[in-house]
């Protein structure tokens, strides 16, 4: 079994944009895959191969050019295996190998999508408050246990396909704009508090709709208004689906962040995300 086969990738391709008024500035090329669930594989018996020659899935997406990993962590997941233990696990193998880090925080037990941001089940009785609470507190001991253990991420995603919100009802959007906030800005919150006195990792807020110009620049005007998100730093994946325009629907200028312009395909079967990054 080759590898392409089995991987769903995010690729993204940092380059040099501008503003109208800004010199196009040189960045970093970007190029991931998200590898949440190669190690349950391998754990399982599953061989991968470059070419006719058996390797490790993190090795062959090494040798060839790759240098970011996203990794998917559930709070108490009962069917999927990405608890805090396998995910340090998967991160240390890794940094090993020279990757960057994306940490992709659902805050649910189970998958996060658009249709389905459930709450887990540790905190279904909280209040707002206490919500907040215990998003912070979460984030803070997280990412305090990955600087712990000598891997800390340099992106940090807070929420899954935010577009209709998360932590669900309490976050649930377009009903609850102000809520959704505190618990995003919590999650950033708990990043800070759990870093100490390492790098602050990129922030992301990650969306699914990039492609759709009326719902982007609604989830991003809303975000934008006081009070809000306007006072954190954050970064954005704005993935798209095949056949859209491979521009993103919010422009830099309009928002003044870093936006990472994204692109799904198939291939062999495999869905891809393919995006560069503007300024």
């Amino acid at each position: 079994m080759t590898l392409p086969q089995i991987l769903s990738c995010i690729v993204l391709i940092s380059i040099g944009a501008a503003t109208a008024a800004q010199t196009p500035i040189a960045r970093p090329e970007i190029i991931g895959a998200d590898v949440s669930f190669l190690r349950q594989m391998e754990q399982s018996g599953v061989v991968f191969k470059d070419g006719e020659t058996p390797k490790f899935g993190l090795q062959i997406l090494r040798d060839h050019g790759y240098n970011w990993v996203r990794l998917r962590l559930f709070c108490d997941p009962d069917t999927l295996p990405n608890n805090l233990a396998y995910t340090l696990a998967t991160a240390k193998d890794a940094k090993a190998l020279g990757f960057k880090l994306l940490l992709d925080l659902h805050y649910a037990d189970d998958w996060a999508a658009p249709a389905h941001q459930p709450t887990p089940k540790a905190w279904k009785t909280l209040t707002h408050s206490e919500l907040q609470a215990a998003v912070f507190a979460y984030t803070r001991d997280t990412i305090h246990a990955f600087r712990a253990a000598g891997v800390m991420p340099e992106m940090v995603q807070v929420g899954n396909e935010v577009t209709s919100g998360f932590l669900w009802p309490d976050g649930r959007l377009p009903d609850h704009w102000d809520r959704f906030a505190g618990l995003i800005s919590a999650g950033i919150q708990g990043i800070d508090a759990g870093r100490g006195d390492a790098p602050r990792p990129k922030i992301m807020i990650h969306i699914d709709q990039g492609g759709n110009q009326e719902t982007t620049q609604w989830f991003f005007d809303k975000s934008e208004e006081p009070r809000r998100l306007v006072r954190h730093h954050w970064a954005v994946l704005l993935p798209m689906v095949a056949g859209q325009s491979r521009r993103p629907a919010a422009q830099p200028s309009v928002y003044g962040k870093d936006l990472s312009e994204g692109h799904h395909c198939r291939r062999n079967g495999v869905r891809l995300e393919f995006g560069r990054g503007v300024r």
